[in-house]
């Protein structure tokens, strides 16, 4: 998110939930390294060409590699990147379940001037709805707009790339002069690749060993994170967005796991994630949630579908 889908998604579910039931029961499996077998890949399936910052080799350490996508992933001249998951939230023996859509573009080095960015956040149940955009232009200029009367169809976007199955009402954008004041406003990043701490000293709790993805010029290794070490800002983010609709208390991170495919020239390919948490709502409800969620990189900025082009098309309509 960033992990700048689940967020929103988590905080709305827990806020719903919230208010329809009372006491709580609800356990997810515990976070552990397990070995995990790569899905195919829909997007970014061709491995990158261009030299990467960073390089690593067969010998790297899976500590190594992991940094070394980071490195690249900010190095790339152009990156986009494909994130579906799902929230689930079980009290009282019932679940409730919201699916979680984003794409994020950038063009240009990450953290540089002139670099444009683009970021859709999307989540639907029947409890919660959210749709919102972020788009950066080249002179650093940020707006962001929400949607309200938020459906989904998932027979109408059979893959959930699309907006084809999305049905919603947009507000009136609005926009910041700069980036810093968009994250001072709203609080999400669309310039980082995710909200974790994962470049703190000592982040890093667990780490598996490298093994090479069967058939794929790919390697693949599982990280659990040090909680009090990655996750300090992002709970104050979700912290704040709680308090911004009720009274919360005691959210308590449980768990925070990488599952990391990264090319064998050091690019992040594919990368699935699973959080659980608990927090307390109003006072009384302790409510458990895990979000999992995969993550897909491209680096080609013609693939149809996620290109800025595309996205400065779109843009230009409200984005000004």
């Amino acid at each position: 998110m960033k992990k700048y889908v689940s967020i929103l998604a988590i905080v709305i579910v827990a806020v719903v939930m919230g208010t329809m039931f009372m006491g709580c029961q609800g356990k997810f499996d515990d976070i552990t390294i397990a070995d995990f077998t790569p899905e195919e890949m829909t997007m970014g399936t061709s491995k990158p060409t261009a030299a990467p910052v960073t390089a690593i080799t067969a010998s790297t350490s899976a500590k190594d590699m992991f940094y070394a996508a980071i490195d690249n992933f900010y190095g790339a001249d152009y990156v986009s990147t494909y994130l579906k998951g799902n929230v689930e939230t079980v009290i009282l023996g019932a679940s409730v379940n919201q699916l979680v859509v984003g794409n994020k573009v950038r063009e240009g080095k990450g953290n540089t001037a002139g670099s444009k960015y683009f970021v859709d956040n999307r989540s639907y149940s029947t409890f919660a709805q959210v749709f919102e955009e972020t788009y950066v232009d080249a002179n650093g200029k940020a707006y962001i707009r929400n949607a309200s009367g938020v459906k989904y169809n998932s027979k109408k976007d059979s893959t959930g790339k699309g907006l084809a199955g999305w049905t919603k009402t947009f507000k009136a954008p609005e926009s910041f002069d700069t980036v810093s004041a968009l994250v001072s406003a709203k609080v999400n990043d669309p310039t980082k690749i995710w909200m974790y701490d994962t470049d703190v000293e000592g982040a890093i709790q667990e780490i598996s060993e490298v093994k090479k993805v069967e058939g794929k010029d790919q390697y693949k290794f599982s990280i659990i994170f040090d909680l009090d070490k990655v996750t300090q800002n992002y709970k104050a983010v979700m912290e704040y967005m709680l308090n911004q609709s009720v009274k919360s208390e005691g959210l308590k991170f449980l768990g925070l796991k990488f599952d990391v495919v990264v090319w064998d020239n050091g690019y992040l390919a594919d990368l699935y994630i699973t959080e659980q948490y608990q927090v307390k709502i109003a006072g009384i409800l302790d409510s458990a949630i895990e979000l999992k969620s995969r993550q897909q990189y491209s680096y080609d900025p013609a693939e149809a579908g996620y290109t800025m082009a595309e996205k400065n098309s779109y843009c230009a309509a409200w984005a000004k």
